[in-house]
């Protein structure tokens, strides 16, 4: 197996693989609903300007509003557990029910900061999307991960 697989395989890559994918998608999402890129006239706004304050605000403010509480921090050990927990064929009950729990305090968490930050039905379901993202990424990394661990079995 070379180097590169065995990076992906590994759990905390997987984690951190799922996460630079899922945080860009609430600011994305968010911006494209609600606030598309403002009119880049040469005369009003200076190209990089509106590039950089939009780039700020959706990719980076948004996204925090959801850390308020610890949500992401949560979030991302439930990620964790999840991808060392997907390595195994058989996982046990309690291992499945502390991932569960444990990705569903993050995501209470998540929506808690932002219904006080942001109190918007549809921007709150917008913004959580990110965490179906994060879990799909995981669950999409899987195989990679199960074919790694029984190369290193034999």
């Amino acid at each position: 197996m070379t180097k590169s697989k065995a990076l992906i395989s590994s759990s905390a890559a997987r984690v951190a693989l799922a996460s630079l994918i899922a945080w860009p998608v609430t600011g994305i999402l968010t911006s494209l609903v609600f606030e598309p890129l403002p009119p880049l006239d040469s005369e009003k706004y200076h190209f990089w300007t509106a590039i950089f304050g939009w780039a700020w605000k959706n990719l980076l403010a948004v996204p925090l509003y959801g850390g308020a509480f610890l949500g992401h921090i949560v979030f991302v050990v439930g990620l964790f557990l999840l991808a060392e927990l997907t390595k195994s064929r058989h996982p046990g009950r309690k291992a499945t029910l502390l991932v569960v729990a444990t990705l569903s305090g993050g995501v209470l968490l998540k929506t808690a900061s932002y219904v006080v930050f942001l109190p918007d039905t549809w921007g709150i379901a917008l913004l959580l999307v990110d965490s179906l993202v994060a879990i799909f990424v995981i669950f999409l990394t899987a195989p990679l991960a199960r074919k790694s661990l029984l190369l290193l079995e034999k």
